[in-house]
């Protein structure tokens, strides 16, 4: 069994990828809606696909400048 993504449009369904299928071959399809929103999600965090992301040490050092700035701000 292969799963591909397909989009409905005039009545056909349109593979969004290539399908190495035989002409006559049949198959069966299960139409599962992709929530709203979510292809704008996908497409922003896709620039981070394959990078790595330090989450704990960019919030840490957050909070050392703002820790920092406050001291400043009281002498």
């Amino acid at each position: 069994m292969k799963e591909i993504e397909v989009v409905y449009e005039k009545g056909v369904f349109k593979p969004l990828e290539d399908v190495e299928l035989k002409e006559g071959v049949k198959g069966k399809v299960r139409i599962e809606e992709e929530e709203e929103g979510f292809e704008d999600f996908e497409r922003f965090f896709g620039i981070f696909k394959g990078k790595e992301i330090h989450i704990d040490e960019e919030r840490d050092e957050m909070i050392r400048e703002r820790i920092s700035d406050r001291h400043e701000n009281i002498s």
